[in-house]
């Protein structure tokens, strides 16, 4: 582990001075999903939650890591955490708030 980093709930490495994510009303995992289909079955779970609830986007695709910030912007849907490390073999954990 890097000097000045932190484990963060298990999920990935955070910087000291990041607040740890939220924690989840629910959970998706699209696994090794492209995204694609990430943002397919991921529009249709956020219109499942209420407004201000957390959804944990769990997956691998490197591709997400730009692909859901422009989602959120574009959906008004908060990006609140994202945690992993795919250099690792871990999986992604992106924590989006619903606008």
């Amino acid at each position: 582990m890097h000097r000045g980093m932190v484990r963060d709930r298990g999920h990935g490495v955070g910087t000291l001075n990041e607040p740890p994510p939220p924690a989840p009303d629910q959970t998706l995992d699209v696994g090794h999903e492209g995204c694609g289909t990430l943002l397919v079955v991921l529009r249709q779970r956020m219109r499942e939650l209420a407004p201000g609830a957390v959804l944990e986007v769990v997956g691998y695709d490197p591709g997400a890591r730009e692909d859901l910030p422009a989602w959120c912007r574009m959906t008004r849907n908060e990006l609140v955490a994202t945690t992993g490390d795919l250099g690792q073999g871990e999986p992604m954990h992106y924590f989006i708030r619903k606008g």
